[in-house]
């Protein structure tokens, strides 16, 4: 998490948006001795703006025992344009074609019970100089009006940025081909910058059994979020241009 805004910049520039997904990845601080013990994993960026993917099918490796439980870890940043500890993120997750009862169906992740930190409020400066300057009004029509309020809350120093860890079993899905669906549902006090989702079988690792301020992973620096932002921010106007 420790990149500075002037490197992002560069590197945005000159890459895929594979490398982004990749490096929000990387940016959510996830060691090779986690990665190890997992099935798959992947990154959903700013999933309720407009435009953006909210839910992805996650194919599992032949490497799933079909007889076996899952564990589905997931890792959030998100924005809250408010100091309190009200706000809530729902997901959905199943395999596909596999019934599920309701009691596994439903993730909650709930701001009360995550980490908080105050911004310094530079975002908005950082921003500009990984994806160049551009109007509040075009960038609450890229955003959507809660995750823009969000922002302009933690750039003016008043919002907080929350991160936080929520790991899920899932039953036996008795199937091999089944991919796993996940979908951002719902939001409110509270808006989705990055979820990182990893799928696994057996043993925790050792990294989703800490508590999310027992680790290093989650030391922001903005760097995370202004990634999604700008990579949101590029892609928007070059969209139009062409």
């Amino acid at each position: 998490m420790r990149v500075v805004a002037g490197t992002i910049a560069g590197n945005m520039r000159s890459h895929s948006c594979r490398w982004i997904v990749a490096t929000a990845a990387l940016g959510l601080g996830f060691s090779a001795a986690a990665a190890a013990a997992q099935l798959a994993s992947t990154v959903l960026l700013t999933p309720l703006a407009p435009h953006q993917k909210s839910s992805v099918s996650i194919p599992m490796p032949a490497g799933l025992a079909p007889d076996q439980p899952v564990w589905v870890a997931y890792e959030l940043v998100a924005l809250s344009a408010t100091d309190d500890g009200d706000g809530e993120l729902g997901i959905e997750q199943s395999f596909e074609g596999v019934k599920t009862s309701t009691r596994e169906f439903f993730a909650t992740f709930h701001a009360r019970e995550m980490q908080a930190q105050k911004s310094a409020g530079t975002v908005a400066a950082q921003l500009e100089q990984i994806a160049g300057h551009h109007e509040p009004a075009e960038l609450r029509q890229l955003m959507g009006a809660e995750l823009h309020a969000a922002y302009e809350a933690v750039n003016a120093g008043n919002g907080r940025i929350l991160t936080g860890r929520s790991v899920h079993r899932l039953a036996a899905p008795e199937r091999s081909d089944a991919p796993l669906l996940i979908s951002v549902e719902r939001a409110q006090g509270m808006q989705p910058v990055a979820l990182k989702v990893s799928v696994g079988q057996g043993d925790l690792p050792r990294e989703f059994q800490q508590k999310t301020e027992d680790t290093g992973a989650w030391k922001l620096d903005y760097g995370l979020g202004l990634l999604a932002f700008g990579w949101l921010v590029m892609r928007f106007f070059r969209r139009r241009a062409a």
